[in-house]
């Protein structure tokens, strides 16, 4: 709603001005709706991103049109932005169309709908013969001229417009192998095991290297090196053994990467990731299930130390020299057990309350949709603080409806699929 209020408001000064300044041509409207999401980042065989050539494009019709007034439309995960309305300045177009970027999330076009509603309007409320007469010429409804990718397009139909649509696709199909994160663990040794999860975004077989380099303190010196290929859309854990890291930061690369079919990496931003060394563990973890590898390694790579395991948290264990094994029972509060943090793998089902908790999988959600080999967004929230626009591709995610009083912190294409809340 006040998105609407604000574009009403911007629509009005706006038609107050061109028939001053292009005193009164005959000339109609148009709307420029540009993708901006992640994937318009991309360089083709030209050596161009998708967005610059979209922007190229956008910018030739504002130079060719005549007597023609613009409003530009950007969208991305967070929504829509306005950058102009109505104006028949070329040059100021021009100038507001090459200062676009492109963002680091998903998103998609059917998120401007709202903007498109209002902007396409202009005075289409008016009576048609009040429009006939009206000294504000060409003030009807506009047509809208949508700039993405082939991955955007698909959403183009599902766009409501009163007037025209034209579809403008640019960009070439990608061929991008991404770099999603790093996460290391200590050995007994003080040498490091360092994991790159590493996803092939093509259709092609693609082989590269993975390189490992020191912080700036260390001349960010070569530690380690590693070779290998994936299958078309396959994902995989490139493990690094006995890294000899003595910095606090470790930084991994993909580099020499090489297509089946001789294309080059489309999107280059996405070949590094870091992690950091943690100054002091706060945390003691409990993870409630049968065991999984990969929530014990995570823990042990953010924690530098092993997690306990029990079957569930209010279960009795006998004694065990396996350290890693819990001793609780229902009368004993996780707190005074010592674990400020209960992780629960997927299936399992919280039975006692007071203390921090994760849930993986689809248990006490209301699940909306299941997923599968996605990309998911770090949203802009307290809990991503410095992570928000971050992506993860993930094989399997589920869409949750949000609880009253959550708030999300991980989405796909604006659903939710992961969520936070204080149950204090």
């Amino acid at each position: 709603m006040y998105l609407q209020i604000v574009i009403i408001a911007l629509l009005v000064v706006a038609l107050m001005s061109p028939f001053i300044q292009i005193n009164g041509h005959s000339g109609g409207r148009k709307v420029l709706l540009i993708d901006t999401s992640a994937s318009m980042q991309h360089v083709g065989a030209s050596g161009k991103s998708r967005l610059e050539e979209a922007v190229e494009q956008a910018c030739d019709h504002v130079r060719t049109a005549q007597d023609t007034r613009f409003s530009v439309v950007t969208t991305d995960a967070t929504g829509a932005k306005l950058l102009a309305v109505d104006i028949a300045d070329t040059e100021s177009l021009v100038r507001t169309l090459q200062g676009i970027g492109c963002s680091d999330s998903g998103g998609s076009l059917t998120q401007a709908q709202t903007a498109l509603d209002t902007l396409i309007g202009g005075v289409a409320g008016k009576e048609a013969s009040d429009r006939e007469n009206s000294d504000m010429e060409g003030s009807g409804e506009a047509d809208v001229l949508v700039y993405t990718d082939g991955e955007g397009a698909s959403a183009f139909e599902e766009l409501r417009s009163s007037a025209g649509k034209e579809l403008y696709v640019v960009g070439d199909v990608s061929f991008n192998v991404a770099n999603e994160y790093t996460v290391f663990t200590r050995r007994e040794d003080g040498l490091y095991d360092v994991m790159v999860s590493i996803t092939n975004y093509s259709d092609e077989e693609v082989s590269f290297d993975v390189t490992l380099y020191d912080d700036e303190a260390y001349d960010q010196k070569l530690i380690a090196l590693a070779s290998m290929s994936l299958a078309p859309s396959e994902s995989r854990i490139c493990f690094l053994e006995k890294v000899d890291w003595r910095g606090r930061t470790i930084t991994s690369r993909i580099d020499k990467i090489a297509f089946a079919g001789g294309s080059d990496d489309s999107l280059l931003r996405d070949n590094d990731s870091s992690a950091v060394k943690s100054r002091e563990n706060m945390m003691r973890g409990l993870l409630v299930g049968g065991g999984n590898t990969f929530i014990e390694n995570a823990y042990l790579a953010v924690t530098g130390e092993s997690i306990t395991k029990a079957k569930t948290d209010a279960e009795a264990n006998e004694a065990s020299d396996n350290s890693s094994e819990a001793l609780l029972t229902p009368r004993t509060p996780l707190r005074e057990a010592g674990y400020n943090v209960v992780i629960y793998d997927a299936g399992q089902t919280p039975q006692i309350d007071g203390t921090n908790r994760l849930v993986f999988g689809s248990t006490g959600g209301t699940v909306t949709e299941t997923l599968e080999n996605v990309v998911l967004d770090m949203t802009d929230c307290d809990l991503t603080a410095g992570l928000s626009g971050f992506t993860i591709g993930v094989n399997k995610a589920y869409c949750f409806a949000l609880p009253e009083g959550a708030e999300g912190f991980l989405e796909y294409d604006g659903k939710c699929v992961g969520y936070y809340r204080d149950l204090t």
